[in-house]
């Protein structure tokens, strides 16, 4: 069953998951056909796999609302920054070709897992929840 994200969108904002820095590497280029996206991609591991399953766990209980659309089930999520989007298939090729040409990996730490719900009129952007020092 499909949620109305704006509508339990907010509900998610403030959760928050304990774990040490989560270093990421973006370091793949890819692409969702259906919607004109390109972006960028850290490599999975079962580390980032397993955060992200504590923060549905914790979403669930606290009692807010569950999983707002089937993309962020576990076994569909794909994390990643979207770079550009709504592009035709030609204007995707030259994305990807201007990339390419200038291709380095972004390497960085985590401060959460967020969601920007685009394209949208009023730009809604919530974060699914934050990530705190285990070690604080």
């Amino acid at each position: 069953m499909r949620r109305d994200h704006r509508q339990n969108a907010g509900a998610w904002h403030g959760t928050t998951v304990s774990t040490s820095a989560l270093p990421v590497h973006l370091d793949l280029l890819g692409i969702f056909p259906e919607s004109g996206v390109l972006f960028l991609a850290p490599r999975m591991s079962q580390t980032l796999f397993s955060l992200y399953r504590r923060g549905l766990d914790a979403i669930a209980a606290s009692g807010k609302p569950g999983v707002i659309t089937e993309l962020l089930l576990p076994d569909r999520w794909t994390p990643h920054c979207t770079l550009l989007g709504e592009l035709t298939s030609a204007q995707l090729l030259t994305a990807i070709e201007a990339y390419q040409r200038r291709w380095a990996p972004i390497h960085g730490v985590a401060v959460g897992i967020g969601m920007r719900l685009w394209p949208s009129a009023d730009d809604h952007r919530f974060s699914l929840f934050r990530l705190c020092d285990a070690t604080a």
